[in-house]
């Protein structure tokens, strides 16, 4: 199915309100029941993991290949023991979005052609329909394509939709007129209203017919539509005058004949799911583990920052040597002083060099944990504790190397001990 309509008259409003993702939750408030399959749910976990959902500019992870991007998203999402189900799965999926031959490909690399943009864009899609949703929402899919890939994609939809049984509801620009015979439905909105619900060729008859627009020859049928539902500015300025004057006239019409394209299905609700409930589709400890291990992958990938933060440390604990260099032959009455502020430096030192470099990381991939949240994939606690497990093994090895230079140098208290109680200060 496809939702029509002018740019800003709400077709991504309502897109996002039934995926239950809200442009801004703190303003926006949705009211209503989505019913799917004879059973009604609120926004629970249980409907988030029934639906997908691909934004118009979908984040993933830059440092990961286009294989492991959509292994990780089954890992996360589908609720299997079976690590050999999740691997044919995603092998079969990418295969159905036809990017089978660029597995090893990296998402990072979109300026390379065999990463274009409609390539990133079927990526996108197979992240969001690797758990095999019932319903997939896709924000205008085709948004920078040319017309082959434009068809070509919207082909594959149809055929997706027809074999596996899924509910594909998109948001569309002006497509060419063969795009048209991939959707079954039409949904077309003028600011904000529904104007008209059923196939192409009946909104053809009812706006020509019924409400009296007449179609030029050799019209493209999204021209001649799009121009039903919008208006430009008149010689007066009164466009929001003429806009809800056309949405009166076009509701009005179309409450009085919609009985004549869908007769609406009598529903048998299914007991509401618990919103306070929320079935995980992983135990803690093994969404854990792959969100540590999908960020250490990440890491170890993205070198240039582990070199700088190295370096970094390098060069501080290099100034310190110098600085503090045999605090033994200081006078007595100021060695104390000097050593507990050597440690109290040392120890503010690492915890700011270990925020600098977690905090600007997790901003980074902020979208991306937004959009998983909100899919109710994995617990906000397990994200935040796999970033700082995997930060773990950086910060251990600087400290131990560098924080064993810096005590010998400065001439602390020899001995063993006294290192491990200096370390366990400053950890």
């Amino acid at each position: 199915m496809a939702i029509l309509g002018g740019s800003g008259r709400g077709k991504t409003l309502l897109l996002r309100t039934l995926a239950g993702r809200p442009l801004n939750p703190q303003q926006f408030i949705a009211s209503g029941t989505i019913t799917l399959n004879y059973g009604q749910f609120y926004r629970s976990g249980e409907w988030h993991r029934k639906i997908g959902f691909v934004q118009r500019n979908d984040e993933l992870y830059p440092k990961l290949t286009v294989k492991e991007t959509v292994l990780y998203a089954a890992r996360l999402k589908m609720n299997s023991a079976d690590e050999n189900r999740c691997q044919e799965r995603t092998e079969h999926i990418l295969k159905v979005w036809k990017i089978d031959h660029l597995a090893n490909i990296y998402i990072e690399e979109i300026d390379n052609e065999m990463m274009s943009v409609g390539n990133r864009k079927r990526v996108a899609i197979a992240v969001h329909t690797v758990h095999d949703p019932d319903v997939l929402f896709i924000d205008e899919p085709t948004v920078g394509f040319d017309p082959r890939r434009e068809e070509a994609l919207i082909e594959d939809l149809n055929i997706f939709a027809r074999e596996t049984r899924t509910v594909v509801i998109i948001t569309v620009n002006p497509v060419r007129a063969n795009v048209y015979k991939n959707f079954a439905r039409l949904m077309i909105l003028c600011h904000g209203q529904t104007v008209f619900f059923g196939t192409l060729k009946d909104s053809l008859w009812y706006f020509q017919s019924i409400c009296k627009f007449p179609f030029v020859k050799y019209q493209n049928f999204s021209d001649y539509l799009l121009n039903i539902v919008t208006l430009k500015l008149d010689e007066t300025g009164n466009f929001h005058g003429d806009l809800d004057r056309l949405r009166q006239r076009l509701r009005s019409k179309w409450d009085t004949y919609k009985h004549l394209f869908f007769h609406e299905p009598r529903t048998y609700p299914k007991p509401i799911p618990n919103e306070s409930v929320t079935n995980w589709p992983n135990p803690f400890a093994k969404e854990l583990k792959y969100l540590i291990k999908r960020d250490l992958i990440g890491q170890l990938r993205d070198y240039p920052p582990i070199i700088f933060n190295v370096l970094q440390r390098f060069i501080v604990f290099t100034l310190l040597s110098f600085i503090y260099f045999q605090i033994e032959t200081y006078p007595i009455r100021y060695g104390l002083r000097i050593r507990f502020g050597l440690l109290i430096f040392i120890t503010v030192n690492q915890a700011s060099l270990i925020l600098a470099h977690i905090v600007p990381s997790i901003g980074y991939i902020r979208p991306i944990i937004v959009r998983e949240r909100l899919a109710f994939t994995y617990r906000i606690s397990s994200i935040y504790l796999a970033k700082i497990i995997s930060e773990l093994p950086l910060n251990i090895l600087t400290t131990l190397g560098y924080g064993f230079i810096i005590y010998y140098v400065t001439g602390l208290r020899s001995g063993f001990n006294n290192f491990w109680y200096s370390l366990q200060f400053r950890c």
